[in-house]
């Protein structure tokens, strides 16, 4: 059994987004969006969607929106993603595995 031992807070500290999805009906190179201030990573998941990553807190969708409108990208859509309780797992798990440990709490194995 596996049992984490962190605080609520901890745990919501997991959960932040740390990436956007969003649509875009005239979209620019992909390059283009990686230069968006706080933009980590880029990734087109078809249909005119793409996935902004960025650092949890830091969001760049005002910077997004802006520049959206600015160059007539016609933005239709806008959605943080939240990580689910199964990436956490992975996470924290994977992570006490590697010895990186998280700083606020740890999995333990229970007897």
């Amino acid at each position: 059994r596996l049992v984490l031992s962190d605080t609520v807070a901890g745990l919501n500290h997991y959960m932040h987004e740390s990436c956007l999805i969003v649509v875009l009906q005239h979209p620019p190179p992909t390059t283009e969006l990686e230069k968006i201030a706080g933009v980590t990573a880029v990734e087109a998941l078809g249909g005119n969607r793409f996935k902004l990553s960025h650092e949890p807190g830091q969001s760049p969708a005002e910077s997004l929106v802006d520049l959206a409108v600015q160059n007539h990208w016609r933005l239709s859509e806008v959605t943080p993603e939240k990580r689910s309780l199964e990436q956490i797992f992975v996470d924290i798990t994977t992570s006490e595995k590697t010895g990186e440990g998280s700083e606020s709490g740890s999995a333990e194995q229970a007897a």
